[in-house]
């Protein structure tokens, strides 16, 4: 999932004193090349199916499809949320395949809810994960 170069412990001194100065940190290419090219032709893709970013305002019912619900009033603010995935649909197939919300939902718990990549982020900033 992680690009090898915030694997190796020699980066992530420069990562934590970035961190120390600023307050926070932007990790730059995190995601292996293969898994954030698979999502961002996924998006490109679910927007295109959309018609979105054509410079006309988008329906109502754009995006609510394949697991993805509205939050919000569309007068305040609006947006999607993942429910998660659909009855009979898994994380059975590669890597990162499937839709969008497929894979935002395999990132998160395969990777930002695992125990590893609390280990990683408290290594690259020097904070102790509390859960």
């Amino acid at each position: 999932w992680v690009n090898p170069t915030y694997l190796k412990p020699e980066a992530w001194p420069k990562v934590a004193a970035t961190f120390r100065e600023e307050n926070s940190v932007q990790l730059q290419s995190f995601l292996l090349p293969e898994v954030a090219e698979a999502v961002m032709t996924a998006l490109a893709k679910a927007d295109q199916a959309d018609n979105l970013g054509s410079g006309q305002v988008p329906g109502y019912e754009a995006g609510i499809a394949g697991g993805w619900e509205v939050v919000g009033p569309p007068h305040m603010q609006r947006y999607l949320r993942y429910k998660g995935p659909i009855e009979g649909e898994g994380s059975a197939g590669p890597l990162m395949s499937g839709g969008v919300g497929e894979m935002l939902h395999r990132l998160r718990t395969e990777l930002f809810h695992s125990g590893s990549c609390g280990r990683l982020l408290g290594a690259l900033t020097e904070l102790e994960p509390l859960a």
